[in-house]
């Protein structure tokens, strides 16, 4: 019996403007601030990609740039989301809500993790 082969492939600044793009018209908020979060994993390594985060994984951190992801990117990587509104000032203003983005292998699946029926695409595109 042979392993799976899973292929990666570099998280790109298209990719986050795809994530960005979905989660805004997910809310139908065309200038929305987008985050996600970052645990540990189960063997205590730092990772974006929540499909593999510890069971009692603490939010700890959140980075504000998509496109700083230095993860490689395999179908089923998936981000938490956090998307707040965009504040007068341009800061960011109130948490509107929690979101998922997950790779499916051609585009970002970006939804709602717990009524996961609205699905928005991202896809990334040059």
């Amino acid at each position: 019996m042979t392993a799976a082969i899973t292929t990666t492939r570099p998280f790109t600044r298209y990719d986050a403007a795809a994530i960005r793009r979905a989660a805004r018209a997910w809310f139908r908020m065309p200038t929305a601030i987008i985050e996600c979060g970052i645990r540990h994993d189960a063997s205590g390594r730092e990772t974006v990609d929540s499909s593999v985060w510890a069971e009692d994984a603490d939010l700890y951190d959140m980075e504000p740039r998509l496109h700083s992801i230095r993860e490689g990117v395999a179908s089923g990587f998936t981000l938490d989301l956090y998307v707040y509104e965009r504040s007068y000032d341009g800061d960011t203003g109130d948490l509107e809500g929690n979101l998922d983005a997950r790779w499916n292998g051609a585009a970002w699946e970006v939804f709602n993790p717990y009524a996961p029926s609205r699905v928005e695409l991202g896809i990334p595109s040059r």
